[in-house]
């Protein structure tokens, strides 16, 4: 190798770690993801609520979900539970849905902190939300409080925002709570009775990220909106319906989670069932065995050569062979039998090949075999000798 060229790598190496050591001590950039998750430092995490948890439930105990609920609570009937959900949009499906109600039935406590709850389950709560045409920006220093409907609770925590997306539009008043709203009476915090539990929605779920909790000095909004959880509920705290959290849902589940693809699944579940009957139906099917036919000529002839053998009929067996000689002659040869005399031997002879005091010898044995009552078996192998010695001699024209 050149040593120009060996100077030229050596540049190009220097100057690539180069790169690599600029690019790491650059200053990382501030992510602005919502992604409500414990252990997040960024704005929109929820590390700085996760770690004062304890203080606002001294007695209680805290623990993290990241399953779905219906894995959760199975094979669980426990009371004295309090979910906290914070997350973007808080939509389930049928069957987490039904779990998590079904617990808040029994006796527990469930606090969603959603921008969004969708339509489903603002319908089981009888609730409707308004879209108030904004949302909670990073920098919104804005003229909006949000402020607790208790008086006693008033002077202690306050929350202001440009605007905020989603308020309460309309609850059922004999099992829905108004807890915190807005200057125009928009609720945005809600107690809603459920069986024996309760669900607490708040629809500021920014407020207890990092960004509102720490920067904006909004943590006594925050806390105070926790402590209607009694101090001593064991606190479950979800990081399951994360925007940010799929790793611990199953492919199935995620699929059938969404509208378009658990059609798709459905759809080829159902064509797996069709192609599964159809070709089970063809694979079963008995296809008949045809056996070849049998020539059963030579069975015949056995089973009749054995009946005259039996019965040591040679005679009436040596006039049958002549019979069928005869049959042959007039069909192949077209010479008439019923006169036997010197021109027709001549004629026989020319047309089979066969010497003519040999045709004499095979007509006169008949004449004989015919004139007597019984022949012995000798006489009928001599005769079928002739007869065999005609058909070979024909052969051979």
């Amino acid at each position: 190798m050149k040593k120009k060229t060996k100077v030229q790598i050596a540049l190009l190496v220097i100057l690539m770690i180069a790169l690599v050591v600029v690019k790491y001590n650059m200053p990382k950039p501030i992510r602005w993801d919502k992604t409500y998750e414990s252990k997040d430092k960024i704005p929109y995490g929820c590390s700085g609520l996760f770690s004062v948890l304890k203080d606002v439930f001294p007695t209680g105990t805290i623990s993290i979900n990241r399953y779905s609920y219906y894995r959760y609570f199975e094979n669980k009937n426990s009371t004295g539970n309090a979910i906290i959900i914070i997350t973007d949009k808080f939509s389930p499906d049928t069957t987490d849905r039904k779990a998590l109600l079904d617990h808040v039935s029994s006796g527990n406590l469930l606090f969603i902190a959603a921008n969004d709850l969708g339509e489903k389950m603002c319908n089981i709560l009888n609730i409707s939300l308004k879209f108030s045409g904004y949302g909670i920006y990073p920098f919104a220093k804005g003229n909006t409080p949000v402020n607790f409907t208790d008086t006693n609770l008033r002077h202690q925590a306050k929350f202001s925002a440009e605007n905020t997306g989603y308020y309460v539009d309309s609850i059922n008043t004999s099992t829905t709570e108004i807890l915190a709203s807005g200057p125009g009476g928009e609720p945005y915090f809600i107690k809603v009775r459920y069986g024996s539990g309760f669900v607490y929605l708040n629809l500021i779920p920014e407020v207890f990220t990092n960004y509102h909790f720490v920067y904006l000095k909004n943590d006594s909004f925050a806390t105070t909106c926790l402590s209607y959880l009694p101090e001593n509920s064991h606190v479950i705290w979800d990081e399951y319906y994360k925007p940010y959290s799929s790793v611990y849902q199953t492919p199935q589940r995620y699929i059938l989670s969404t509208p378009a693809l658990r059609a798709a699944y459905i759809l080829l579940m159902i064509s797996l069932l069709i192609y599964i009957v159809f070709t089970a139906k063809r694979k079963q099917r008995i296809v008949p065995v045809i056996t070849q036919l049998r020539n059963t000529s030579l069975d015949f002839v056995e089973t009749v050569g054995r009946l005259y053998f039996h019965q040591q009929n040679h005679r009436d067996i040596a006039l049958k062979r002549f019979n069928y000689l005869t049959e042959w002659i007039r069909t192949n040869r077209g010479l008439n039998t019923a006169h036997i005399n010197d021109e027709f031997y001549n004629a026989l002879s020319a047309r089979t090949g066969m010497e003519k005091d040999r045709l004499v010898l095979l007509f006169q044995t008949a004449a004989i075999i015919s004139d007597r009552n019984s022949i012995n078996e000798k006489t009928l192998v001599e005769f079928n000798s002739l007869i065999e010695e005609f058909y070979n001699n024909v052969k051979k024209i």
